[in-house]
């Protein structure tokens, strides 16, 4: 009989120990001040459901039987969709930060959420390393996106050629004095983590050849002459003014005599 109960108390223990250990634990981050939202993945609808942080009751409802109710710090910043059970908190607090966990229709869920409080990015910098890097002597520079993280963790870094696409890489880029990179005129990193983001200014890229001056110029000049050439014409077709002759209109009519003195003058002394 002993043995029957020692072993039903194993079985149960076994059994408590077991659903503990299939609770999956995820980490979510917030900064002071900034809203956290735990969003439950369920199934059916809720009847009731309870939301704890660190063992503590934050919000609480029993279909028909128990309004929803807040509690404690909780009880001014908070949200509970008794649709979906989603838990929205507002203008976070440091003493809210630790894990939450969920019970819904009597029945814990299967995640829970560790709630970390983090820093928001600072913005971030672009760095030039080794400082002797230059044009003419070197082949290959090192760019650093440089900012204070800590507290910030976890943080991505991304970075930006020009007026292209941001690109998630490593804290150091390396660039190659090649004619890639030398028609790059600048270059941008940006620091990211869960709850925030930050640019740097965009950086002189120091391989960067410009076009040349004189192919500009002469594009320049040309592009000037042939729009002075179409206003010309266009002005001169306007006003009739064309810069070629034009043709005489044929003209059939017989010629005119020409009135002579001289001969009228000649023929009068022949009569004579």
């Amino acid at each position: 009989m002993k043995t029957l109960a020692a072993f039903t108390l194993l079985a149960a223990w076994l059994s408590a120990a077991l659903d503990v250990t299939q609770a999956r634990v995820e980490t979510v981050y917030f900064a002071l001040g900034d809203e956290l939202v735990l969003r439950p993945q369920l199934s059916g609808p809720i009847t009731s459901i309870t939301w704890k942080n660190k063992g503590n009751i934050v919000a609480e409802w029993i279909e028909r039987v128990l309004p929803l109710e807040y509690y404690g710090g909780f009880k001014n910043n908070t949200v509970l969709n008794l649709i979906t059970g989603e838990l929205k908190i507002s203008n976070m607090k440091k003493e809210q930060a630790g894990k939450f966990m969920v019970e819904v229709n009597n029945k814990d869920h299967d995640v829970e959420y560790d709630a970390v409080e983090i820093k928001k990015v600072s913005q971030p910098q672009v760095i030039l390393r080794p400082l002797t890097c230059n044009k003419e002597t070197s082949k290959v520079c090192t760019l650093s996106c440089e900012a204070e993280v800590s507290g910030a963790e976890p943080v991505t870094y991304l970075w930006k050629k020009g007026g292209g696409e941001w690109t998630e890489a490593e804290k150091d880029l390396n660039i190659t004095n090649d004619e890639e990179t030398q028609g790059v005129e600048t270059f941008s990193c940006r620091l990211k983590n869960p709850v925030s983001e930050a640019d740097s200014e965009p950086f002189e890229n120091l391989f960067y050849i410009p076009p040349s001056s004189l192919i500009i110029i002469i594009v320049v000049v040309v592009v000037v002459l042939i729009l002075g050439l179409l206003a010309a014409a266009g002005y001169a077709y306007k006003n009739g003014k064309l810069p070629f002759p034009s043709q005489p209109a044929p003209n059939n009519a017989d010629p005119q005599p020409e009135n002579n003195p001289l001969k009228e003058k000649e023929s009068n002394h022949e009569g004579l």
